[in-house]
């Protein structure tokens, strides 16, 4: 054991410097691989959206996984003309492909919307035909439902 402690004080600084590489290496993978494969969201669309709230909260529902990596106080929700956008912002995007965080459901293929406490569940129909739903937390939650109410999406009535 002496010897372990021995070596790990004496090449401190190479362990260090190793690890920090392979971090550094990692996250511009990530980022290189979000940047390829990831979804465009134009900021200047946002001009016209019906709705927008940045700094929300949320998970996908999608598995086990998506709903324990949720995004606490970095998602933008936006409710443009033909569209629900959920995306988050550099560095929390490179991780969003892994949880199922970034998303542009046309209006036309929300299922249903029901207000869940604070939360609001969004059922929506991936383009592959399966169910998918996201639980978002909203600051301004009765705009959002205003807004995609608007768009000729049924909700349930407000209680």
């Amino acid at each position: 054991m002496e010897t372990v402690t021995t070596f790990l004080i004496n090449n401190f600084l190479y362990l260090f410097a190793l690890v920090f590489a392979w971090v550094v290496i990692a996250m511009g993978f990530r980022l290189w691989r979000h940047r390829k494969f990831g979804l465009k969201f134009p900021a200047g669309e946002l001009a016209d959206a019906k709705f927008i709230e940045k700094f929300a909260s949320g998970k996908s529902l999608s598995s086990i996984r998506t709903r324990m990596g949720g995004a606490s106080n970095c998602l933008t929700i936006a409710v443009t003309q033909a569209e629900l956008w959920v995306y988050t912002f550099f560095p929390f995007n490179v991780f969003a492909q892994q949880f199922d965080l970034e998303h542009k459901i046309p209006l036309g293929m929300i299922r249903s919307v029901k207000p869940d406490g604070r939360a609001v569940i969004i059922e929506y129909e991936k383009p592959d035909g399966s169910v998918s739903r996201l639980s978002l937390y909203l600051r301004r939650t009765p705009d959002f439902l205003r807004a995609l109410s608007s768009s000729s999406i049924e909700l349930p009535p407000s209680p």
